[in-house]
């Protein structure tokens, strides 16, 4: 702060003064400012007052800066005089004698305290983390014991802090401690984003046991220099996740299955855009869908658009397995949106984020065997020979194995002899074994 200082020097007489010059050299812890009226020098202390007539009172006064706290003592003697001064002499600093005089000013201690606040990315996303820094300076002239306040704004959670001192989130207030003079502290808060849009997180300095010279701990005026903002903007965001069952996942060659996918928008805002991608496999038909909105079968996309927050949709896919003897996994994913997902990446196939789904079906082993039985004669004779052949097909999809077939004789007819195969006429069992894709065999009973 400033201080004003008043000198009046009076001449009693009995005579006039010349000459006269006051000393007054502002000591070390005071600087400068302004002085009037009169002729005062700063660098010197010296107030040129001239002739001083009987009865006369001339006043200066001087306005100084206060640089430094503790006692400061600030003297003025009168420097010369051309007439005997019959109870004082001029410049011999006596403090006893009555042309010289002391002002004592008693100064509190004090800490220019300086706040300065970034974050390491002001345009992120919800779901992301950001890190704010926070840089304490005492600038002097004394140390100084202080707090900081950074109580996080309602669209962030607190993750962790690093720093000198002891961080409470609960109530934003950071105990920093005694901080040196030019000595600085530093305070690293990692916060969640959970909002979008602009998110302005404020810290100052709340406590300092020492008046500071150009700012008020804790009053809230950002125009302070212990005061600082930091204003980042959160992008949109919509955490949409995908679930995926089958109602048969051991279904049989030729069987139809039913494949229904669930999206669901956690928010927090609306997702737009939003497709996913179902592409039947192998083994999988396409039959038939219902959806809330559209499915194409050729590239597997689901078109959904737009999701409200809270909202779920639902799509079915009834699809024929077509081949046996398989495990087929069906895999789902959301697979476009505009929105950031703030724990899954849509499209970018991996199966531990919770956008992607599988489901998983168990085929077993399946051979379509066809058997054609035709005879030679259709209206033979008693006692007259007629022979039965016998062909088994495998229309695939897989190898037969274990094959027979049974045909016992009736009653009215007696075995004579087979071909082409291992047949036993007493129990009709013909074993044929293990039949490959698409092969036929064939057995004549005469």
């Amino acid at each position: 702060s400033n201080v004003t200082f008043t000198i009046a020097v009076t001449n009693a007489g009995p005579n006039t003064a010349t000459s006269v010059t006051v000393q007054d050299i502002l000591p070390a812890q005071l600087s400068y400012v302004t002085s009037g009226p009169g002729l005062y020098t700063a660098t010197n202390g010296i107030w040129n007052i001239g002739t001083l007539n009987v009865g006369a009172i001339t006043t200066l006064t001087i306005t100084a800066h206060v640089n430094l706290s503790g006692p400061i003592a600030n003297i003025a003697q009168v420097w010369t005089s051309a007439q005997f001064d019959p109870d004082s002499t001029p410049g011999n600093s006596l403090a006893g004698e009555d042309d010289q005089a002391t002002v004592q000013l008693s100064v509190p201690p004090a800490a220019d305290v300086q706040l300065t606040k970034s974050v390491n990315n002001p345009t992120t996303s919800v779901g992301s983390n950001v890190i704010y820094t926070i840089v304490v300076t005492n600038k002097g002239p004394d140390t100084a014991a202080i707090t900081v306040q950074d109580l996080l704004p309602a669209q962030l959670a607190y993750v962790s802090d690093t720093g000198l001192g002891n961080y409470t989130p609960g109530n934003g207030i950071w105990n920093v401690g005694t901080l040196a003079v030019n000595g600085s502290a530093t305070l690293a808060i990692t916060a969640h984003v959970n909002t979008s849009g602009s998110i302005t997180n404020i810290a100052q300095v709340w406590t300092s046991d020492h008046f500071d010279p150009d700012s008020t701990p804790g009053n809230g005026n950002p125009a302070e220099d212990d005061q600082g903002q930091a204003v980042i903007t959160a992008a949109p965001a919509a955490d949409l996740a995908l679930t995926k069952s089958v109602n048969n996942s051991t279904p049989n060659v030729t069987s139809n299955v039913i494949f229904t996918i669930t999206v669901t928008n956690s928010g927090p805002d609306t997702a737009t855009g939003v497709t996913v991608q179902d592409r039947l496999p192998a083994g999988l038909g396409y039959v038939t869908n219902s959806a809330g909105g559209a499915y194409l079968a050729t590239n597997g996309i689901w078109t959904i658009g737009t999701l409200n927050v809270g909202a779920v949709t639902t799509l079915t896919i009834t699809a024929t397995v077509t081949n046996g003897g398989l495990t087929i996994t069906n895999i789902a994913q959301v697979w476009t949106a505009t929105q950031f997902d703030p724990d899954s990446t849509p499209g970018n196939s991996v199966a531990t984020e919770d956008d992607q789904d599988s489901a998983t079906l168990t085929v077993p082993e399946a051979a379509d065997l066809e058997l054609t039985k035709s005879v030679n004669n259709l209206t033979p004779n008693v006692s007259s020979n007629i022979t039965y052949t016998i062909i088994v097909t495998n229309k695939g999809p897989n190898l037969a194995e274990g094959v027979s077939v049974k045909d016992i004789l009736p009653a009215k007819v007696s075995y004579v002899g087979s071909s082409g195969g291992s047949y036993n006429s007493g129990t009709g069992i013909w074993g044929i074994g293990d039949l490959a894709i698409g092969a036929s065999t064939s057995l004549t009973i005469t």
